[in-house]
């Protein structure tokens, strides 16, 4: 072995980052008060980002004695693994840490880790019981196993989390890590990111503006090294007092560019090949022109290998191999090489400062371009027998360990071209990367198990096409997962594989549903004439309810709800209590678009009771945000409604919302959020509905979901219509129309073009509401569903506008009466008030004002407040010409009231011009007398409340106040109720902090 020289060619300071240590610190002493923060350090390659870890972890532990580091990283072929940066946090966790400190760390949760860390099976016995749940509920609990041990040690301590080399994360675990930087907020934990801000792709680049977008994470970008730092650098090195000379300085500076990495490698190659005499890296043995200065990091590390004695030489590249990270265990079982002499060469490795010590066993090359160098050094075939050496010294340790490394051996088969092995460990690592809900890392397995079956000469099983097609769509990839569809479909039929043939029937008919609904329809009958001839009964029934579902979509709810409920009556004889769940939930749905709210809201309300009892929060979640609209006044007008309450669109839009948080969903989230903000609207709660409508488009809009796009801008623009913004209305129901047009839903089509030709006949724009009205392809001959009847009202009111009253009024009556069977006071609000001006249209005021009073009690009734103040201005007006001016002016008093409290909550410029719009609705009213102007001044209190509000104000009880004003205690209970009633308060504690703003007193 040639002598390597003494000189530790390693800076012991971190250099030009003094910067980054007080931002670290200040952000670090918000965690330890218990206010979470993120914090990413990004910069190329070898320009320190670990280095600066290190010293942020030294800082974090001097202001935190008691601190709990955690640190996962991230590997080059990580990025197939699902998890892979929580996996490798929590192995080594559990390789530092007694049984006890691991049973208390992870408590019920190891039960869940098992499946991504089997050797967790000691601390968890009764894991290995499969579940049943739903894929969505499942991808829930394994990221709450991963997430809640971390919140869990930051109750006792700050906890500082650190993952490296974000840009070779995978998808499962970017998504993980998001959830990670939102639930920290509000706990002692610090997560620190690295990644190398050269490499990032599109998930990265997408999580990181997430972070900026909602203020989670600081930044800190690290630049190369100036000239002066080089030279400080080197100093530093070899322990000189002078600053090394420019001689020195200037070449290795204009070679390196300032990276510390290649400073340090050049340096470290130098000095193996003996360029320097001694240590102060001031003498040479040559003049610095004629040093031999290495071009690369490749050249730089080859140069130091050659130094090393064979033995070690030949452990390095099979360390090459085996990646960034590896197990002396491994290396020295494969290399039989007693535990002695295996010691001798490892320390050979880190002497050169190739290698780093991470734990008893456990090695890793000092930096991933360390690595990188000395693989690519090798030839094609070189590589393939040292993977083909690490792929059976891991199947030769035994099952166990084969199953913790299913993601290295096939890695390693298909590096070796054993392609049956390739294919199987490809295939098994694919369905667990989809197990564990990371549809990238499946298609990337599934992929490489196709072309190792190819290379083998072996056609694959049809199953694998399916799968890889399931997770090309959960990526959104439609023309990819199309192509597997109907590779597996071909492939199943030709095996007479019956059940296979049925699954992709069923999976190319969901797949079309995101895009075409005609040709969705196509494959959902033919499963369904394939479950009819297979004689299977749940085969047949899971047919009916996806086909009934496609008609319900289609705009054929009655034929649907036929089809349902044939599917109910199987799944009930046989007692399939899953089935009845999911069946009922779609008999809602089909309900709803029907119109018949009522049996809809029945039977989302057993579907809700039965998946509550299964636990099957994923379809509960859907339930509860379907039931939140479908009961709002939002639904019902123009048919009868369902009589829900404001509490109730609060109990169940709460509900899903929480549900989908916890779970992770984006799409159950997006669907929560604008079904909430649809019901809270149209209750005319719109300071909480608009922010909710828009929250829910941006999250519909990130994940590329057409549907819940078009529910985003639709509830938004049904709220702006409400609020008499018909521009922003348009702008939203305008920009929807091509995602309807494109997905072809008859639902969307009747909802959205109502609401559009509503707008543009507000803005007085007749002829592109006729457009809008014409395009749809409806007709008022049939109103059976939701939005034909919604395009029979949009039609209506457009006749008014166009001067055809009579034809507008028979149409109104024709909607009024198919909506009969409920009280009149449950009648639809929009179609009454509708009525009465066609009929004062045509001098029918009597008629119109009976009209306008139903549709009053109606909207009390709904609590339809949007609708409530439009009847009692119409009201007003009638009565106006009736000459009953009393009642007018109370009817304008109680809109203007009602006005106001509908503009609560929105930003001061909406409700402004909300208000001001408004006054073109409400009559004009005589000066109010000077009593009359004080009541309304004092929230409509007359003078004697007051008097008693005042007495409140001041702390007067009861008694006291019926003492001083000559009052029995009743009346003056009597009085404080009117007060707590006007006022909308719920305590004389509110009454005292009112008055006390206002100024009242007590004479």
């Amino acid at each position: 072995m040639r002598n390597t020289p003494e000189t530790s060619i390693h800076c012991s300071i971190l250099i030009g980052r003094d910067h980054c240590l007080e931002r670290f610190g200040h952000a670090f002493a918000s965690v330890i008060a218990g206010e979470g923060r993120t914090l990413a350090v990004s910069g190329e390659a070898g320009v320190g980002k670990s280095r600066l870890v290190g010293a942020l972890v030294d800082r974090a532990r001097e202001l935190a004695p008691d601190l709990q580091v955690l640190q996962g990283n991230c590997f080059e072929r990580g990025a197939s693994i699902p998890f892979a940066p929580f996996v490798d946090l929590w192995r080594s966790f559990a390789l530092n840490a007694d049984a006890g400190e691991l049973r208390a760390t992870l408590e019920d949760d190891a039960a869940d880790l098992v499946r991504l860390l089997p050797e967790l099976r000691g601390i968890a016995p009764d894991s290995a019981t499969p579940s049943a749940a739903e894929p969505e509920q499942e991808k829930r609990r394994l990221f709450h196993a991963l997430l809640q041990p971390i919140l869990r040690v930051a109750r006792d301590r700050p906890v500082l989390v650190v993952i490296e080399d974000l840009h070779w994360c995978d998808e499962s675990s970017i998504e993980l890590l998001e959830q990670l930087a939102r639930r920290t907020r509000g706990a002692r934990v610090a997560l620190l990111l690295t990644y190398r801000a050269d490499e990032v792709g599109p998930t990265l680049a997408h999580f990181l503006a997430g972070l900026d977008r909602e203020r989670l994470a600081d930044e800190m970008a690290l630049g190369r090294l100036s000239k002066g730092d080089v030279a400080r650098m080197i100093a530093t090195i070899f322990d000189a007092t002078d600053s090394p000379r420019a001689e020195l300085v200037d070449p290795l500076y204009e070679l390196t560019d300032g990276n510390p990495f290649f400073v340090e490698e050049v340096l470290k190659s130098l000095a193996a090949a003996g360029e320097f005499l001694g240590g102060d890296g001031s003498r040479e043995r040559k003049p610095l022109a004629e040093l031999d200065i290495p071009r690369s990091v490749q050249d730089a590390v080859q140069r130091r290998s050659e130094q090393l004695s064979d033995e070690a030489r030949r452990l390095l590249v099979l360390a090459s191999v085996a990646g960034r990270r590896f197990d002396l265990t491994l290396l020295s079982g494969q290399r039989q090489t007693p535990e002695p002499r295996m010691l001798e060469l490892i320390k050979e490795l880190v002497a050169a400062q190739l290698v780093v010590e991470e734990s008893a066993d456990r090695f890793a090359f000092r930096h991933a371009l360390t690595q990188q160098a000395i693989y690519s050094g090798l030839l094609i075939r070189e590589r393939a027998a040292l993977h083909l050496e690490i792929a059976r010294a891991l199947e030769a340790d035994g099952p166990g360990v084969a199953e913790s490394h299913l993601g290295d051996l096939a890695h390693h088969y298909y590096e070796a071209g054993v392609w049956d092995r390739a294919f199987d460990y490809s295939s098994r690592v694919g369905r667990l990367a989809q197990d564990l809900f990371s549809p990238a890392a499946a298609v990337r397995h599934f992929t490489r198990a196709l072309a190792a079956a190819a290379h083998g000469g072996q056609p694959p099983p049809a199953w694998i096409y399916s799968a890889r097609g399931s997770a090309h769509e959960a990526r959104g990839e439609f023309d990819r997962a199309r192509e597997d569809h109907e590779a597996a479909l071909q492939m199943s039929r030709a095996a007479a594989d019956v059940p296979g043939e049925w699954q992709a029937l069923i999976d190319l008919g969901f797949l079309w549903a995101t895009r075409d609904y005609e040709r969705a329809g196509e494959f959902f009958r033919r499963a369904l004439d394939l479950g009819r001839a297979s004689g299977d009964t749940a085969m047949l029934a899971r047919s009916l309810n996806r086909f009934g579902n496609w008609l319900v979509n289609v705009g054929r709810p009655i034929e649907g709800i036929d089809e349902h409920r044939a599917a109910l009556e199987i799944f009930s004889a046989a007692g399939d209590q899953q089935g009845i769940a999911e069946t009922l939930d779609l008999l809602g749905m089909a309900n709803g678009v029907r119109g018949d709210l009522v049996a809809c809201i029945d039977q989302y309300g057993r579907a809700i009771e039965l998946l509550t009892q299964l636990g099957d929060e994923q379809r509960l979640m859907s339930a509860l945000s379907s039931r939140t609209t479908y009961s709002s006044p939002g639904m019902s007008e123009t048919v009868p409604g369902a009589m829900g309450t404001v509490a109730d669109a609060r109990r169940d839009g709460e509900a899903a919302r929480r549900l989908a948080e916890r779970s992770g969903s984006s799409v159950g989230l997006a669907y929560a959020h604008w079904t909430f903000a649809a019901a809270l609207s149209t209750y005319g709660i719109f300071g909480e509905g608009l922010p909710l409508a828009e929250e829910g488009l941006r999250l519909a809009s990130e994940i590329g979901h057409e549907q819940w796009i078009i529910g985003g801008r639709f509830t938004l623009g049904q709220a702006l219509w409400l609020l008499l913004a018909a521009d922003e209305a348009i702008t939203q129901l305008e920009a929807a129309l091509p995602l309807v047009r494109s997905v072809k839903s008859v639902w969307w089509t009747g909802n959205v073009r109502c609401y559009l030709a509503l707008a543009h006949i507000a803005k007085g724009n007749v002829r592109r509401a006729r457009e809008v009205v014409d395009d749809a392809g409806f007709n008022d001959e049939v109103l059976e569903t939701l939005p034909e009847r919604r395009m029979a009202w949009a039609r209506a009111e457009l006749l008014l506008a166009e001067g055809s009253t009579s034809a507008s009024l028979e149409l109104l009556d024709r909607l009024l009466r198919t909506g009969a069977g409920q009280p009149a006071a449950h009648l639809p609000p929009p179609l009454l008030v509708a009525q009465a001006r066609a009929l004062a249209a045509l001098d029918r005021t009597a008629e119109a004002r009976d009209a306008l009073e139903r549709a009053e009690a109606s909207a009390v009734a709904h609590g339809d407040l949007p609708w409530l103040w439009r009847a009692q201005c119409a009201l007003s007006r009638n009565y106006l010409a009736a000459g009953r001016r009393g009642d007018a002016e109370a009817k304008q008093s109680e809109a203007r009231e009602l006005l106001l409290r509908l503009a609560e909550g929105l930003d001061e410029d909406r409700r402004e011009r909300f208000l001001a719009a408004a006054q073109a609705y409400v009559p004009p009213s005589r000066p109010p007398t000077a009593r009359r102007a004080a009541k309304e001044q004092w929230g409509g209190l007359t003078e004697r409340e007051r008097e008693i509000a005042a007495l409140v104000t001041c702390g007067r009880s009861n008694r006291e106040i019926a003492s001083e004003l000559v009052l029995s205690d009743r009346t003056v209970e009597t009085h404080i109720g009117n007060i707590l009633g006007k006022l909308s308060f719920g305590s004389r504690s509110q009454i005292a902090v009112w008055g006390a703003e206002r100024g009242l007193q007590a004479d």
